[in-house]
């Protein structure tokens, strides 16, 4: 796997890259933060498992349809994720187990756990992007919001430019 930078390198900002088996160190000056590199290529910065980051990138998604059995329909699905094999995740699951799955070009599933009650249609769920620069480039313009607040619109520049 290729980290563009060997270790014991310089770089330009004055880090340097060590590693021994799956460890690695960036080094900048005298602090050393250390990363575990995983064999599905995740890097974990905390060695704790858990992230320091939250996620800050999302497609909310509506339920538009409620006439199958253990699911609801959503009004987003393939062309609005470019998700490569991994799966948007809810920043609020409507119910432990539930799971958001692309059905369509047009439409995704919500698929519930037995004897869980359905969202009503309109319920709007935010999801987790699963890979952010294709899927963005889907879009014309970001949505900036803080809690519940829109803050501004940012056109998407680059658009289709891929």
């Amino acid at each position: 796997m290729s980290f563009g930078i060997r270790p014991g390198d310089p770089e330009p900002l004055g880090l340097t890259l060590t590693a021994d088996g799956a460890n690695i160190a960036v080094v900048s000056g005298a602090e050393a933060i250390d990363l575990v590199l995983h064999e599905d290529g995740s890097i974990d910065l905390t060695g704790t498992g858990t992230s320091p980051f939250q996620a800050s990138l999302y497609v909310r998604v509506s339920v538009i349809g409620r006439n199958w059995p253990g699911r609801v329909t959503c009004d987003a699905g393939n062309k609005h994720f470019s998700a490569k094999g991994t799966l948007p995740a809810f920043v609020a699951t409507p119910a432990e187990g539930a799971v958001y799955r692309p059905d369509s070009d047009e439409h995704g599933i919500i698929e519930l756990p037995a004897d869980i009650a359905k969202p009503a249609l309109g319920t709007a769920f935010e999801l987790v992007v699963p890979h952010c620069d294709p899927t963005v480039n889907l879009y014309d313009h970001y949505h900036v919001v803080e809690g519940d607040t829109l803050i501004d619109i940012w056109p998407i520049e680059a658009r289709g430019a891929f």
